[in-house]
């Protein structure tokens, strides 16, 4: 999915060509991530506040870059996520919905 992001790359001419971005392989799985999620989530405007249970090892992806998952989730639900907390019992590719 890309170079491995290192100072010397952010130089100038060390890219020649084609799409860049430091965390590309973050975006790509982030993406893969909230598209095996979404039907988990509820529709706009039921809810206002949740707070998401998510495997330790998903909790950067559900959040995504910059924390663009959270907006998304937020403009998906109309809800704030309040917090995304790791819970060893939850699937991998799989979360759980706590209503606030």
């Amino acid at each position: 999915m890309g170079l491995m992001s290192s100072p010397s790359l952010l130089e100038k001419g060390q890219i020649i060509a084609g799409p860049w971005h430091e965390a590309f392989g973050h975006l790509v799985r982030s993406e893969i991530h909230f598209e095996k999620i979404q039907s988990s989530l509820s529709k706009n405007g039921e809810i206002t506040k949740i707070r998401l249970q998510v495997s330790p090892t998903e909790v950067p992806l559900v959040k995504g870059y910059k924390d663009a998952g959270l907006r998304r989730i937020k403009k998906l639900t109309g809800a704030d996520v309040v917090e995304v907390c790791p819970d060893l019992s939850v699937p991998l590719g799989h979360l759980r919905v706590e209503r606030l």
